[in-house]
């Protein structure tokens, strides 16, 4: 027993000895040479993050142009589907159906229809694959969609639940007129019912409260977001890209919400945002982030509100630069913490200098103000 405390002893003794001024340097060294070979691992692992979400980018827009060109050799205007449009082409592409979710119209444009019976057959045909489309299969036949996601898409909602064929027939309208190219084009509107948006909009009020409550956001915003953004557009896409009702960017806002609250940052696919549930919770989980984290510099909730909104169309920084110059979020607290929040919109609203930023938060304050009393 002795021997053994006398052998720790000299070991303790051993490693309380001061190092040398070499070992020193050798430690340092060692430190520091470990501490560049985790920066540099850690550098290389954003590159490659970057360039996936760079690639992602990429590949939208090819595809997008790509499918645009597909059609521009018979069709005049190659209309593709957007945020609040809906639009599927036949296969032989003589036949174009568009549904404007913002308006409510619904149209089925023909080129070199034959007869009057021909026209009248297509119509049915083509609203009864309306009526019973769903989200996976209008994703699985976007001529942009199929062509970026290896991943399927499994909601089976339809599109536009409840639609009645025969409802929108009995009141088409039909027209001709010839392009350019000298094809003659047969075009037979129809429009929805008034109420079809409410409903429609009704329908994601339960998961809208859910993620609210969870994210602890103001539904009524999301509603006023959700609207103002896709017009309930299940299917909804835009050049940035983004996806869905929400229209999530998975390079700004997809991109925040993996790194910040589901613990690694990744690049969200378009599979996972055509889930409307999925969609409304990424929608929360990046309202809370301008919130809490971002604005929360801000005193007053009601300006900080209305720097989120704008932020959510045209990104904080160009928000921050728009009232102090730089994109420091910490100058930005502190210039409109002295504003009132009145002048803090109407600076938003009328003298941003995006045009269609000023445009949204105008839209989703009259869409607020509309939804506050319901919830």
């Amino acid at each position: 027993m002795i021997k053994q405390t006398l052998l720790i002893l000299a070991a303790g003794a051993a490693l309380a000895a001061p190092c040398s001024y070499a070992d020193v340097a050798n430690m340092n060294a060692l430190f520091e040479a470990k501490k560049s070979l985790m920066n540099s691992h850690f550098d290389s692992q954003r590159q490659v993050q970057d360039d996936k979400f760079e690639q992602a980018k990429k590949a939208y827009r090819d595809s997008f142009q790509k499918a645009q060109a597909r059609y521009a050799d018979i069709w005049e205007n190659p209309a593709m589907s957007s945020a609040n449009k809906w639009v599927v082409y036949s296969n032989d592409k003589r036949v174009r159906r568009t549904v404007d979710f913002e308006s409510g119209e619904y149209t089925v444009e023909i080129l070199g229809a034959k007869n009057q019976a021909e026209v009248d057959g297509i119509i049915r045909a083509q609203t009864r694959e309306l009526s019973s489309a769903t989200v996976a299969s209008a994703v699985a036949k976007d001529p942009v969609l199929s062509q970026i996601s290896s991943q399927k898409v499994y909601e089976h909602k339809r599109v536009l639940p409840n639609t009645s064929t025969a409802s929108l027939i009995a009141k088409k309208r039909q027209t001709q007129f010839e392009q350019p190219n000298g094809q003659t084009v047969t075009k037979v509107s129809m429009a929805f019912p008034k109420d079809a948006l409410s409903q429609r909009g009704l329908e994601y009020v339960p998961e809208i409260e859910k993620q609210a409550n969870k994210w602890q956001v103001d539904p009524v915003l999301m509603m006023a977001i959700m609207h103002t953004e896709s017009h309930f557009n299940p299917v909804a896409q835009s050049h940035i890209p983004a996806y869905g009702l929400m229209q999530i960017v998975p390079t700004t806002a997809g991109k925040d919400v993996t790194r910040l609250h589901m613990g690694q940052e990744r690049l969200l696919q378009p599979s996972e945002l055509f889930d409307a549930n999925y969609n409304i919770e990424v929608g929360a989980a990046y309202l809370n982030i301008l919130d809490a984290r971002y604005l929360k510099g801000i005193q007053d909730p009601t300006t900080r509100m209305y720097i989120a909104i704008s932020s959510y169309n045209g990104g904080v920084g160009s928000v921050a630069k728009h009232f102090t110059g730089t994109g420091s979020l910490k100058k930005l607290a502190s210039h409109v913490n002295g504003m009132k929040p009145q002048r803090v919109y109407h600076s938003l609203a009328h003298q941003f200098p995006f045009e269609e930023t000023r445009n949204y938060i105008q839209k989703v304050e009259a869409k607020r103000q509309f939804y506050a009393p319901y919830f």
